[in-house]
């Protein structure tokens, strides 16, 4: 029962309920006059409708910035409705198309899928991730924002702490750093030295 003695007017109304958890593709509405004596034959049903699951994806968001080769970035939701397993999509540039899933069979209520085994060689801004229904991926899907995927660079010399000597007798004193980056997008890099003083 989604409510009960509501009152009614003489042409149309309106009620808000709560619909149930449970997931339902042939669903009625019946409406009853709550007079016992007329409650047999004095009502109405609705049309058949379905009743489905939603998902709101939490993370990747907007400002997302994940880097190539990272290995503890997670897809993150919440879920409405009994619904089981999902499956989970990427589109490198959105809109250019979903393709085969990324995760399948995904424990919908755990709310979390960590993206293993690491964030691909797919540099761009312009990324998405679909969260489908499993069983009903038509009916119970949502999207996230687009989001980029970043190449990146670790400096490997000089290192933390190491001791550079300034040789009075060449100028400049010359001095090989070296760097490993992580993403086939980064083709040319640029240089910079800080100092406490002057800053980058």
């Amino acid at each position: 029962v989604l409510g009960t003695n509501i009152s009614k007017t003489l042409l149309t109304h309106t009620s808000s309920v709560t619909l149930p958890t449970t997931l339902s593709d042939n669903a009625k509405i019946r409406i009853r006059d709550t007079n016992a004596s007329y409650s047999g034959f004095v009502y109405g049903e609705s049309g058949t409708f379905k009743v489905t699951g939603s998902f709101s994806i939490l993370t990747p968001d907007i400002n997302s910035k994940w880097a190539v080769g990272a290995t503890d970035k997670s897809i993150t939701w919440t879920k409405k409705g009994n619904m089981g397993n999902a499956n989970i999509y990427v589109d490198y540039n959105y809109p250019s198309g979903w393709g085969s899933p990324l995760f399948t069979g995904v424990d919908s209520t755990t709310g979390s899928k960590l993206w293993t085994p690491s964030i691909p060689d797919q540099v761009s801004n312009k990324v998405m991730i679909k969260i489908t229904d499993a069983d009903k991926e038509l009916d119970a899907f949502d999207l996230s924002d687009t989001f980029s995927i970043i190449a990146g660079i670790t400096v490997t010399r000089p290192t933390s702490g190491e001791i550079i000597h300034v040789d009075n007798n060449v100028t400049p004193t010359p001095y090989t750093v070296k760097w490993k980056t992580k993403g086939t997008a980064v083709t040319k890099v640029r240089l910079e030295y800080w100092h406490d003083t002057n800053g980058w």
